[in-house]
């Protein structure tokens, strides 16, 4: 897994909150299924479902755009 990857830091996002992806899901509507494979970058997901996820765990979008940017 690539650590500079919008999964990646949302995956650890959620790990420093000690929160669980079923806890994620519960309180955003995202499945457990679909959670997995944001962390994991798998598949394309829409940027709806991101920019959920990205104000859930309180991120700014220049930060995520910035990691982002360092994929390429």
């Amino acid at each position: 897994m690539n650590n500079g990857s919008i999964g990646a830091q949302l995956r650890i996002e959620r790990l420093k909150r000690s929160m669980s992806q079923k806890d994620v899901s519960e309180k955003t509507n995202i499945s457990v299924r679909l959670l997995g494979q944001i962390e994991n970058n798998k598949g394309n997901h829409r940027e709806s479902t991101l920019k959920l996820l990205i104000d859930f765990y309180g991120l700014g979008l220049m930060r995520v755009s910035r990691v982002n940017k360092n994929e390429k």
